[in-house]
């Protein structure tokens, strides 16, 4: 049994849709009635959430949400809500509570025309510092085959710390350490210097293939039509990185390693719409972790 800790964002997400409804009528009646749930989101809840969806049978998560107002050992709503239903799908959660930030929230809203309206307040999630390690916390990690890093939380110092400090404690306990490189512009928001000093203990890098050649400064040019310039690029990730998760486009990824390609994945995500596409990205990035954890393994 391959077990997989994740550390990211914990989001309540408020989603609805306009459809049937066009934009003009929307902005005519200025008043719709349409289904509003409420569900997990954020980078760390929705790849617990695939990592169960794919096999994974022993998945933890570690976040940060915000405390409820009138205790100071609970959570508020927004993250008691997302919480239990995580722990429903068998999700064993550890998380800091921040007494002076709520749990984020985010507003999905999807429109007529297959685009989307997303409004986020991070909240809590920002305000996860090395204070909030706990031994629980080190533990979870220390114990895991798999450790899984959004890179959402190294765009902030403080939060960065807590996360180079796990991930260097997972890498010594031999775990396998996977980050996330999100979001897709972070090479517009630290330059590859800092990213390299950021993830010296990561193995296994997660990524868009363009946000990897702006990141390099390799340039980002037409999607590739083949392997050969994915392969490329891998060539140089293997300066620093083990192996590698690409998508060149959201329905292809390619598994890589310093022996070569893995496996290419294609999916059929073009005959699914906006709302279906939530947690794609997480899906196809747990199926090949599950998958090919025996030989990206033998890296640790």
């Amino acid at each position: 049994m391959t077990s997989i800790c994740v550390i990211g964002d914990v989001m309540l997400d408020v989603v609805t849709s306009l459809e049937p409804y066009s934009l003009d009528e929307v902005r005519d009646l200025q008043h719709v009635r349409r289904p509003i749930d409420l569900l997990p989101g954020g980078s760390g809840a929705m790849f617990a959430l695939a990592a169960v969806g794919e096999g994974f049978e022993d998945v933890r998560l570690l976040a940060k949400v915000g405390a409820d107002a009138k205790g100071e050992t609970e959570a508020d709503v927004a993250a008691q809500l997302v919480l239990k239903q995580l722990e429903r799908q068998g999700i064993e959660t550890y998380t800091a509570l921040d007494h002076e930030t709520p749990t984020g929230t985010v507003i999905i809203m999807y429109l007529p025309g297959e685009e989307r309206l997303l409004v986020a307040e991070a909240g809590a999630n920002s305000r996860f510092c090395p204070a909030d390690v706990n031994p629980a916390m080190e533990r979870a990690v220390q114990d895991a085959d798999v450790l899984f890093v959004s890179g959402y939380g190294l765009l902030d110092d403080v939060r960065a710390q807590a996360l180079v400090h796990l991930m260097r404690e997972a890498r010594e306990a031999g775990a396998l350490v996977v980050l996330d490189v999100v979001p897709h512009s972070i090479y517009k928001l630290m330059n590859l210097e800092a990213f390299l000093a950021l993830t010296a203990s990561v193995h296994v890098i997660a990524a868009e293939v363009n946000t990897m050649k702006r990141l390099f400064l390799l340039g980002a040019d037409r999607l590739p039509e083949s392997d050969a310039p994915i392969a490329k690029l891998a060539d140089r990730l293997f300066d620093y990185y083990d192996a590698a998760i690409l998508q060149p486009e959201l329905a292809r990824q390619v598994v890589v390693d310093r022996r070569g390609i893995i496996e290419t994945l294609e999916t059929g995500s073009g005959r699914l719409s906006p709302h279906q596409l939530r947690g794609f990205s997480e899906r196809m990035i747990a199926r090949s972790l599950l998958k090919h954890y025996p030989r990206l393994a033998t890296a640790v």
